[in-house]
């Protein structure tokens, strides 16, 4: 009798160890999902964050250089004022080619939405390249 109590007693025991440690390994796997769900949430938060910052600095220096640029194609309509003939149209020409570079450059920063990595990196360097371009225009006229 005491030889089935002891082997009772010792089945029930190891059977409470092993659902024990069963046990505690599942809690462990779902606090480590829960940590890596946190985790991952926090990198997200800061990757928005980086962006965020990235495109309103980008924003911000863009709408400088527009800016600049109407000042450069203010300064050259009072010069195509002061011309006369030939020259006066064909310069007025440029004036409203540089303003129409300037204004397209203005609505696609303004129209701009975010579509993830790979259309930012083409908006910059579309957007880039038409600030280029009308450097390259203006360069001429200064």
């Amino acid at each position: 009798m005491k030889k089935s109590i002891l082997v009772s007693f010792s089945i029930i025991f190891t059977t409470g160890v092993i659902l024990t440690a069963c046990n505690n390994s599942s809690e462990k796997k779902v606090e480590n999902a829960k940590e890596d769900v946190r985790n991952a949430k926090q990198d997200l938060k800061q990757a928005q964050n980086k962006y965020a910052e990235e495109w309103q600095k980008f924003k911000d220096d863009f709408e400088l250089k527009i800016s600049d640029n109407e000042n450069k194609i203010a300064a050259f309509k009072v010069k195509v004022a002061k011309e006369k003939g030939e020259v006066k149209a064909r310069h007025q020409k440029q004036v409203d080619e540089l303003e129409q570079k300037n204004h397209t450059m203005k609505v696609k920063l303004e129209d701009y939405k975010d579509e993830g990595s790979d259309k930012w990196e083409a908006f910059k360097i579309s957007i880039n390249n038409d600030w280029e371009e009308f450097k390259a225009s203006f360069k001429d006229k200064d």
